[in-house]
């Protein structure tokens, strides 16, 4: 199995069009998802690296490595992704999901006269577009957010 740390000592030089992945729930349920990509880009500022597979298992990612080296079960789902480069999801360090653009509504009318299940229905939406595009982990910015989440 190719180690993340392998990846990393190549040096980033090209400039390709990276796509994220957001593998569907049902396909997630398969026991095991072995996802062929033309490259695989790790986030640690090397090359993405061509001829590599990485294999999910019960929903997260268990082996990369090139094909003779990882052991996808005899069951697993292929997935070929012919000239895409997959990634990690990204991070988002900084999110107001219960707050929407202040140029609609001030933050006043959104916290203290908005009912809070508008303000999640809202949240629900913006969370789905966020995870669509390629997001898996946000940040929760304020404590009223992180109280009213819980």
């Amino acid at each position: 199995m190719m180690h993340s740390r392998t990846i990393r000592r190549l040096a980033q030089r090209s400039s390709v069009a990276l796509l994220a992945i957001a593998l569907p729930a049902a396909l997630l349920a398969q026991t095991a998802t072995l996802l062929r990509p033309a490259r695989v880009f790790d986030g640690s500022g090397s090359a993405p690296v061509s001829g590599l597979v990485v294999l999910v298992q019960n929903g997260r990612v268990t082996a990369v490595g090139t094909p003779a080296v990882v052991n996808a079960p005899s069951d697993a789902v292929i997935v070929d992704l012919p000239g895409m480069t997959l990634m990690p999801g990204m991070i988002d360090l900084h999110s107001h999901v219960l707050l929407h653009p202040y140029n609609e509504t001030n933050w006043n009318d959104q916290v203290l006269r908005e009912s809070l299940g508008l303000r999640v229905a809202r949240a629900t939406v913006h969370l789905q577009r966020t995870l669509r595009a390629g997001f898996t982990t946000l940040s929760l910015r304020s404590k009223a957010e992180t109280n009213q989440l819980h």
